[in-house]
């Protein structure tokens, strides 16, 4: 009985993204822009004031962050003042909102999964193996009655 491969995904994973280089253009890497409107976009959505973004990002980073520093990521003459990209978690977390991290992959060529999504992939998962094992079973028990007669 031969084994056949799992099917390969046309999905490319972060880390192959970087080392083949760049999926998308010069242009959409040049991502300062866009990403200034997404957190923008995100802090509206969340409804906190730029202060108190300020304080739950200060509170889940356990280190100081102004309102200076909130008003320099957005702002979009300020292009010496980069988000850091280590902030990112506790943006999301801060807003509520996967947007900019959701962005990031997609520039990549990937695709973020939600909960929900993980979950359907277990149960298609647990599926192929149940049929692998009904294979491997009919299999034996084949071998078995051929012995038989």
């Amino acid at each position: 009985m031969t084994k056949s491969s799992p099917p390969q995904s046309s999905q490319l994973s972060l880390l192959d993204a970087i080392a083949s280089g760049p999926g998308a253009s010069q242009a959409q890497m040049l991502w300062g822009q866009r990403m200034r409107a997404l957190m923008g976009m995100a802090l509206k959505r969340s409804g906190l004031s730029r202060p108190q973004l300020a304080d739950r990002l200060s509170s889940l980073l356990n280190e100081s962050i102004s309102l200076h520093q909130i008003n320099a990521w957005l702002a979009e003459t300020k292009t010496g003042h980069r988000f850091p990209a280590e902030y990112l978690p506790a943006f999301c977390a801060a807003t509520g909102s996967l947007e900019l991290l959701r962005d990031a992959v997609e520039l990549l060529g990937g695709r973020m999964a939600t909960k929900e999504d993980l979950h359907y992939a277990e149960i298609g998962r647990t599926y192929v193996r149940r049929r692998q094992a009904s294979k491997r079973e009919k299999a034996l028990l084949d071998l078995v009655e051929s012995r038989e007669a």
